[in-house]
């Protein structure tokens, strides 16, 4: 038999639980064979009668699982027993006890559960290559891969470096397409970036890209059966001309011709025959 009242095995070479109850003097602490405790644990959340384990959810083993694992544990009965450790967290939290809280910049408040370094990071940063940390994306960027590369921009600027151009005042909505500033154009207004006028086409305005009329309707003052991007000859009467040949419709008295160019001879009669 054994001289020590807390070891068992066939050797005596293993100790009996601490905290296996030793309110009994000079009685063994724990059976000779098997090691559990003879008279029960001491206070504490203990997985088996050997007092040597901790309940699934408690820790730690040696202070007698007076500890409940954290809730922010993916699996909170499967924490560590020794030190509370979690193998995994949930979603917005990071640690090893899964007690620090992910950062506002990670999409979705997802994180490292060893760094907490965010796995994406919100609209607006990026994250940076040698750090791993999200960082604000330029002024006018929307969002961006890195501090010179922007992927969106806020309304009325372009340029995928760092957004600093301006939309054409004449781009729809004021917005415009990110690389070349390409954009929809206002009403009398064409080309990719909305700079040129259609100013002879009627009120309904031109073709973005070509700057044809939409309804081949020229106003007074301009022929071309496409653009009406002609002036009619300052000698039309009323500024009116053909707006196939840009012939004037009439003339003002004393001229004649087809751009009304030509003076009548002082000895036309009045009617100007």
């Amino acid at each position: 038999s054994c001289s020590s009242l807390n070891v068992y095995g066939d050797f005596c070479e293993q100790i009996c639980s601490p905290f296996c109850v030793d309110d009994f003097k000079n009685e063994t602490l724990c059976d000779r064979d098997k090691g559990t405790c003879n008279y029960g644990c001491k206070p504490g959340n203990f997985s088996n009668d050997k007092c040597d384990g901790c309940y699934p959810g408690f820790y730690p083993i040696d202070k007698g699982c007076n500890l409940e694992c954290s809730d922010n544990c993916e699996n909170k009965m499967n924490c560590d027993e020794k030190d509370g450790s979690c193998p995994a967290c949930n979603i917005g939290f990071w640690g090893k006890n899964c007690t620090q809280i992910c950062s506002e910049q990670c999409k979705k408040r997802e994180c490292s559960h060893e760094d907490g370094k965010c796995l994406e990071c919100v609209d607006g940063f990026y994250k940076n290559k040698t750090s791993g940390d999200c960082l604000s994306c330029p002024e006018n960027c929307i969002d961006c891969e890195d501090e010179d590369k922007c992927t969106s921009c806020i309304e009325g600027k372009y340029g995928i470096n760092q957004c600093k151009e301006q939309c054409s005042e004449h781009c729809e909505g004021d917005s415009c397409e990110i690389e070349k500033g390409k954009c929809n154009c206002q009403s009398k207004y064409f080309g990719e970036k909305c700079e040129s006028i259609c100013e002879g086409c009627s009120d309904n305005g031109c073709e973005d890209k070509n700057g044809i009329c939409n309804d081949h309707y020229c106003l007074d003052n301009y022929y071309d059966p496409r653009k009406c991007n002609q002036k009619c000859s300052d000698q039309c009467l009323d500024k009116k001309c053909d707006i196939f040949t840009g012939e004037c419709l009439s003339c003002p008295e004393n001229y004649w011709g087809v751009r009304c160019e030509k003076r009548c001879s002082n000895e036309c009669k009045d009617d100007g025959r």
